[in-house]
């Protein structure tokens, strides 16, 4: 169909002529008739709206005496002066009940209203209503007021019909517009057409006999417009033509003498050609074959001339030199190849000594003399950068052993150079985690007799005494320093969380108010009242912020604000984030520093990824590592000198488990005989101390061997042990790992509580998994202890 269609129009320019007219005439006209029939319907219809209005009006103002007086006959005689206006479909009054106290339909007179439309009339304000605008009806209700107040509704139904008959007429009249304006356009079209393709015709006749090979034939247009110039230039065109025609024929000749010769030379030729192009076939084919050879390693390779000028740069390269193949063919060598070898230990790029000139590097290289250009020395790229290479070099020789030109091999050292460093570096790090975790473990020891030492005490402090203020400073900066440890054990571990439900306003306070302290940061917080109770590990979590905070702080040298807030979010099906679908906090830490560039962004979590100059990478990458452990994630977005904004999403603890902290600090009593296991002096007392206190039997053991045979002897008393807490790390003695085995071979629903300075430690965040009913952390407080002693009682 498309091509019939294609066919019609394209045979012929009269007919497009005719056709596009025509169509260009259809098109406005019909826009325009459309565009009046609207218009003019949008007006009619505004006006009878307005009509419709102003005899609801007329029939309200009408009817206030008749509908206060109730008279019916009164209301009738109004109701028939409105039944002369043309077009009226009904009208009638109504009191505010929906009863019809008159209508232009008398039998409806009495009856009340039921329809929707005009229910919703009933409870409306006293006001104009349209009820019913459409292309059939327009029904308008106007209150009746008497003194402001509304005794009854005058409706008035006005028909369209004659609004419609008049539409269709303004069609009818505007269609024949259109044909009208199209006919006429036709027939301008046409005589139009004509003048123009009786010209193109008689021009298309004259090709068409030139074609036969009518050499005589010419172009006769008596005209003065474009066609009769391309007539003209036809014409000359052809007797241009002839001319060169006559020139040519004489030109054959002589070149049909020339050709003859030219094939006996050519056959000449022919035979010299095959032998040269065989040859060129074999070298172009090794030539190729060690373009791809060279393009393939991984190092980068330059090849040259006899004086020194550059032939070959392969990809690697072109990638370290800054120069491709093209721009770098025919340059010295020493152009492209820019190199320096350092000038010692601790030589900076900057130092590095030029070599020599390309041809002088050359000859030597031929010479067998540059074998080794640099063993560890600086290329200087095109735009300038130094890159850390080893180089070497030598002769190219063809089968003779001619050398014919030189070739200079060598690689990027900065990979291997990172790698070396990475090592250095990981091994530092993991000897200085080996030292943290050491002290931590020893600070935790010590920890736990101070803060053991400060809950004893403040037993025996009156509650309006000043000591029980500094107990409770003290106490609190007992804690603060049990999070460092943690945050050491983190370092130095990477262990996984001990998680526990915990509030994370107190803690976004408590850690961003100590990060901030002494700077000139301003921190903004926005805490959803509502907040959950977070399933966490406070240290690990407490780190996670400080982390973020400092990083903030550094950005913002000369000061600025930070804004923090939190609020519980629901993870959907149908969210990307890469967690599990449930309830989470999300946490968000926006600063107004300057942002971190688009190209560092993605980096900003992997190890060792820094842009300061004394920092070691690990902060985010840390925060990333605690965070994933604990289900949840962290993201970064930052527009350039808008700021950084960190977003973390941590689990929410399950409304079912989450409790309310006690505000007493009540002792936890019990009783019964309680073993203590721990090398430890210091923190055997303070435990046996703390448990006393609370009522129970306390037995001490040094080892897990010493705490074995207290334990099997307990046994075959009157007074066997209810609950062992046992150290898991005794140095040169049996620790609570191997020993718990024991006991419970001993017994198996013994009571074990693991109490370890490692609060990182994989059995302390899985004590289940090895046998241990439940965990104390050192340090820990007194109600900590009893707390968790009391809990592993009860839950026999």
């Amino acid at each position: 169909m498309s091509r019939l269609l294609r066919k019609i129009w394209t045979t012929s320019i009269r007919r497009q002529l005719i056709l596009g007219i025509a169509l260009v005439h259809a098109v406005l006209m019909t826009i325009f008739v459309a565009d009046l029939v609207r218009r003019q319907s949008d007006f009619l219809r505004v006006q009878s709206i307005r009509q419709t209005l102003g005899l609801a009006q007329t029939l309200a103002a009408n009817s206030v005496s008749w509908v206060l007086a109730n008279d019916v006959v009164g209301l009738e005689e109004v109701i028939n002066s409105q039944s002369q206006f043309p077009d009226l479909h009904y009208a009638m009054i109504l009191d505010p009940e929906g009863k019809v106290l008159a209508h232009s339909q008398p039998d409806r007179n009495g009856l009340y209203v039921d329809d929707p439309i005009s229910r919703l009339l009933l409870d409306a304000d006293p006001e104009p209503r349209q009820l019913i605008v459409n292309d059939s009806l327009i029904d308008i209700a106007a209150p009746i007021q008497a003194n402001s107040h509304l005794i009854g509704w005058a409706r008035i139904g006005i028909s369209q019909k004659s609004i419609s008959a008049s539409l269709r007429d303004i069609l009818k009249d505007g269609i024949w517009y259109t044909v009208l304006a199209i006919v006429v356009g036709s027939i301008f079209a046409f005589f139009m057409a004509k003048g123009i393709t009786r010209g193109l015709q008689h021009l298309v006749v004259v090709a068409d006999r030139i074609r036969q090979g009518d050499e005589k034939t010419r172009a006769a247009l008596n005209r003065y417009d474009e066609l009769g110039q391309l007539g003209k230039i036809l014409n000359l065109m052809l007797d241009t033509i002839a001319a060169q025609k006559n020139i040519l024929a004489s030109a054959h000749k002589e070149l049909a003498d020339s050709v003859i010769q030219l094939e006996e030379t050519n056959h000449r030729l022919n035979r010299e050609i095959d032998n040269s192009q065989a040859m060129e076939r074999s070298l172009a084919a090794e030539k190729e074959r060690l373009r791809v050879t060279l393009r393939s390693i991984t190092s980068g390779v330059i090849t040259t001339d006899t004086e020194g000028r550059v032939d070959l740069v392969n990809k690697v390269a072109e990638q370290l030199t800054g120069w491709s193949q093209e721009s770098a063919l025919g340059k010295p060598l020493s152009e492209i190849f820019k190199a320096g070898q350092k000038n010692g230990a601790g030589a900076s790029p900057s130092q590095a000594v030029q070599p020599q000139s390309g041809k002088d590097l050359v000859e030597k290289i031929m010479r067998l003399e540059q074998k080794d250009l640099l063993r560890e020395g600086f290329l200087i790229s095109r735009d300038g950068s130094f890159k850390a290479i080893s180089a070497g070099s030598a002769p190219i020789l063809d089968g003779e052993g001619r050398v014919y030109g030189a070739v200079v091999v060598f690689r990027d050292m900065r990979e291997e150079n990172m790698m070396r460093e990475q090592v250095i570096k990981a091994e530092k790090l993991g000897s200085v985690g080996v030292l943290a975790g050491g002290i931590a473990h020893d600070f935790n020891n010590i920890l736990t007799g101070i803060l053991g030492n400060i809950n004893l005490a403040k037993m025996y402090v009156e509650a309006d005494s000043q000591a029980l203020a500094l107990l409770d400073e003290a106490e609190k900066a007992s804690f603060r320093a049990r999070d460092l440890t943690r945050q050491l054990l983190t370092f130095a571990k990477g262990g996984e969380p001990v998680r526990k439900n915990a509030a994370m306003a107190e803690i976004i306070h408590e850690v961003t108010d100590f990060a901030l302290s002494g700077s000139a940061v301003k921190c903004h917080y926005t805490i959803a009242e509502d907040l959950a109770y977070a399933y966490i590990d406070p240290g690990q979590i407490a780190q996670v912020i400080q982390n973020i905070v400092i990083n903030a702080v550094h950005a913002m040298p000369g000061g600025g604000s930070l804004a923090i807030s939190c609020e519980n979010f629901h993870k959907g099906q149908d969210n990307r984030l890469p967690l599990v679908a449930g309830e989470y906090l999300k946490l968000e830490i926006r600063d107004s520093g300057p942002g971190i560039p688009a190209e560092h962004l993605p980096h900003i979590f992997d190890p060792y990824f820094t842009t300061k100059q004394k920092g070691s990478g690990l902060g985010l990458a840390i925060c990333h590592s605690i965070i994933s452990k604990h289900g949840g994630c962290i993201t970064a977005q930052s527009e350039p000198g808008c700021g950084a904004t960190l977003t973390v999403y941590l689990p929410a603890a399950p409304k079912s488990e989450v409790t309310v902290k006690s505000r007493k600090n009540a002792l936890l009593s019990g009783s019964g005989p309680v073993l203590i296991m721990d090398d430890e002096v210091l923190v055997r007392n303070v435990a046996a101390r703390m448990l006393t206190a609370a009522g129970y039997n306390v037995l001490e053991a040094g080892d897990g061997e010493e705490a074995v045979a207290v334990f099997q002897h307990s046994l075959s008393s009157d007074k066997p042990i209810d609950l062992t807490l046992m150290d898991l790390t005794v140095p040169g003695g049996m620790g609570g790992e191997e020993a718990v085995r024991h006991i419970l071979a001993l017994n198996p629903r013994a009571r074990v509580v693991v109490c370890s300075g490692y609060a990182n430690d994989p059995i302390v965040a899985h004590y289940a998994d090895y046998g241990f009913k439940g965990v104390v952390s050192k340090p820990f407080s007194i109600n900590e202890l009893l707390g968790e002693v009391r809990r592993v009682l009860q839950q026999g």
